[in-house]
C-alpha cells in the first residue's frame, strides 16, 4: 500500500507546479537565435564600424570573440550581453591602426562570424 500512496503523491507533487513553472522554464531551454548583420564589415583605421545583434524566439545571452593578439588593435563594445526576444543591440567595432587585412569576430550562440576587412 506504501507503493500505492508514492506514485500518488509524486503525481500530486508533479501536478502543482507543472502547468506554469514548466512550460517557462522550457521556454527559457529553448532559448532564442542571435541574427547578426552586417556578415562583413569594412573599416578605414582610425575609424568605427556598428554590427546589429538581435535575438528572436527568445532571450539569448550573447557573446563576441576576436582572435588573440588583436585586443588593442580592435575593440569591441559592448563584448557580451542579453538580449530579450525581439530586443537589439548596435555593436561598435573600432579598428585602432593598421594590422591584418581581415580579421574574423565569432558570435556565440550561434556561431556567426563577421569578417572585418581593415583598409
Amino acid at each position: 500500500m506504501s507503493v500505492t500512496a508514492v506514485p500518488s503523491s509524486a503525481g500530486a507533487s508533479s501536478a502543482d507546479p507543472s502547468p506554469s513553472p514548466s512550460a517557462s522554464t522550457s521556454d527559457e531551454a529553448a532559448a532564442g537565435t542571435l541574427s547578426v548583420s552586417p556578415s562583413a564589415l569594412d573599416v578605414t583605421p582610425p575609424a568605427s564600424g556598428s554590427i546589429t545583434v538581435t535575438a528572436s524566439g527568445g532571450p539569448v545571452n550573447w557573446s563576441v570573440s576576436e582572435p588573440a593578439g588583436l585586443e588593442k588593435k580592435v575593440v569591441i563594445a559592448p563584448m557580451s550581453g542579453t538580449l530579450a526576444a525581439g530586443e537589439t543591440v548596435t555593436i561598435s567595432v573600432t579598428v585602432t591602426g593598421p594590422g591584418k587585412p581581415r580579421v574574423h569576430l565569432t558570435f556565440v550562440p550561434g556561431g556567426s562570424v563577421v569578417t572585418v576587412r581593415i583598409g
